[in-house]
């Protein structure tokens, strides 16, 4: 489940909610109950019970820094 990141201009504070991906569109709501905008969304997925560190050590590489990531054209082969 994403963490939203929101901002209450009343308050003037921005604050973070664990909320279900369906309510990506939503506003949120501050502790005082005012309605605070959407500012940043970062998702964490760890599979199978992976701590952070695991699902790093996991995580396939990039392909060599190459943005198509297949390391086929000009971008990856700086060696």
């Amino acid at each position: 489940m994403p963490i939203y990141e929101y901002y209450c201009r009343r308050c003037n504070e921005k604050f973070t909610q664990l909320r279900p991906i369906d309510a990506a569109g939503e506003d949120g709501t501050c502790v005082e109950g005012h309605v605070a905008m959407k500012v940043l969304t970062t998702a964490a997925v760890f599979a199978g019970g992976l701590t952070p560190e695991a699902a790093d050590a996991a995580a396939p590489s990039g392909g060599g820094g190459c943005a198509c990531g297949r390391g086929s054209c000009g971008c990856g082969s700086f060696n």
